[in-house]
């Protein structure tokens, strides 16, 4: 989701934490329940799988007035480098789209 199109200041707090909660919580949560099933799964089978996940450009570069969504976009990066390194010998590939 997208905050309001507004300087910083002027977000309200339930909105920015909505913002957080949906956009990057959602990933990590997402990340943290599939993570454990897709490495039992290559144990058994050898096969590898790939977890792609929605980033922006926002989150790269960032975005006037829309920081919190900025923030969790690179949020997202960042999770999603993290959890490439940790897994990809481990039959796991993890990677974002920006668009």
């Amino acid at each position: 989701i997208v905050q309001g199109f507004v300087r910083l200041p002027q977000v309200a707090s339930d909105e920015a934490r909505r913002v957080l909660e949906i956009d990057l919580l959602g990933v990590f949560y997402a990340m943290k329940h599939q993570i454990p099933q897709m490495e039992r799964q290559f144990k058994a089978s050898g096969k590898g799988a790939a977890i792609v996940n929605i980033a922006s450009v926002a989150g790269l570069v960032g975005a006037p007035k829309l920081s919190v969504y900025a923030a969790a976009k690179h949020g997202i990066v960042g999770l999603t480098k993290s959890a490439a390194a940790e897994y990809a010998t481990k039959g796991v590939r993890v990677n974002a789209i920006c668009p």
